[in-house]
This record gives structure tokens, sequence and C-alpha cells, in this order.
């Protein structure tokens, strides 16, 4: 089973209510990482999870799209959750039926390949942690600039990390963040902007260039309304 199908008949079993064919496609040591909460590990404690929001909740996922990298070993998704609030949960006002629509969600992961160097000495390396920053500055016009004031997108940038230590410059330098929309149509047009992708690969050999090009490939990024991912 590849990764896509492997989501596929995941997200099938949730619609159709079934959760042990649910549950039975997870490993034993699954990560849920709860939405403005906490992380829980292990299937034990996912299905318990579950338990609580099939009893408060009633859902259904729809206009469901799964990607995955070349090889197929990662997938994710997208998707838009048409829910009714069926019973009290701890937080919430009381149930009494109240229908919801919550937009599709697209998480990625970027990793901006540079060349190593002391930080004293940077022009002998290729810093991935401007380069990275300069991404993380364009990807904020994706929606500013490409989504109509009436509609619904928001990519926000979540976490940004880049070596280990005060006085070297990383060879590599990751970020990565969440896409939400609610129509198919935003979808593909933040995807278009903002391809979800395991990997940016930017390497310049020539270092006197490489800031410059960089600046230049980013400021095309913006004209034509496409990010480097």
């Amino acid at each position: 089973m590849t990764a896509t199908e492997l989501v596929q008949a995941y997200y099938a079993a949730f619609n159709a209510g079934d959760m042990p064919a649910f549950l039975d496609l997870l490993a034993d040591d699954v990560v849920h990482d709860i939405n403005q909460g906490e992380r829980q590990v292990g299937k034990a404690t996912f299905a318990a999870f579950m338990d609580k929001m099939n009893r408060c909740y009633r859902e259904r996922l729809e206009d469901i799209v799964v990607m995955q990298n070349a090889d197929g070993s990662r997938a994710a998704a997208e998707f838009v959750v048409h829910g009714e609030y069926l019973a009290d949960d701890e937080g919430l006002p009381p149930a009494s039926g109240q229908k919801y629509v919550l937009p599709g969600g697209a998480f990625f992961d970027v990793t901006v390949k540079g060349r190593g160097s002391h930080a004293a000495q940077p022009q002998s390396g290729i810093d991935p942690v401007a380069a990275a920053c300069q991404i993380v500055s364009a990807l904020q016009t994706v929606v500013a600039r490409n989504v109509h004031p009436a509609d619904a997108a928001v990519v926000s940038i979540t976490r940004l990390a880049g070596g280990d230590a005060y006085n070297v410059i990383p060879e590599t330098a990751t970020f990565g963040g969440t896409a939400r929309f609610f129509s198919r149509e935003m979808g593909d047009l933040v995807h278009r902007d903002t391809k979800e992708t395991d990997a940016f690969l930017w390497e310049q050999e020539d270092a006197d260039a490489r800031l410059g090009e960089l600046q230049a490939l980013v400021a095309s990024a913006l004209t034509k309304s496409h990010i480097l991912i």
C-alpha cells in the first residue's frame, strides 16, 4: 500500500464511521498533535480521543485531496470538515446540534541547503538562514497579493530553525507551516504558489553572486505570483 492509498483508506474509514478499520491503519506509536492542544502518543490514547470526538461531534470530510512525494514514502491531505455539535464538550458552549464547516489544511516542510562557514567569514559560505528568511517573507504575499479580499485563505509559517551554534553559519535551515482555506479554488491557488514539498534545494556555487541571485529569484517569484518551492 502506497502512502496515498494508506491516507485514502484512513479517511474512507473515518467517513464510514468504521473505527476498528480506522485505528488498524495506525502504528502503535502514532503521534497526534491536537489542534491548539498537546501532543499525544500511542494508538490507545488516540482511540480514547476519538471516543470523545465521536460522542461530541459528527463529522464528515469532503473535497479530500491527497498528495505524496516522488518516491511515495510520505503523503499529506487537505479536506473540508462538515460537522455537527452533538454533546457538550469541555470549554465550549452547550451543544444544540450546531453545524459547522472547517477549512481544509495543508502542511509543508522546507529545507534550504547552503554551505556552512564560520560566522566571522560569511563570504566563505552560503547562508541558508538568510535565504530561508527571504523565502518566508515572500510567502506572506501568497494570500495578500493573490487572494480576493472577500475570500478566505491563510498561509502561516509556524517554525524556523537553522544550526545550533552562535558562531557557525549552518549547512541548512528549515521552516514549516500550514495553509488553510474553505474552497477547492482557494486550495488550488494556495497550492500553486506554495507547493507542498519535502525539500527546497537552493545551491549556488558562485559565492559572489549567491545572495543577489536569491534576491532576484524571490523578486521574480513575487512578480509571477509563484514561490520558490
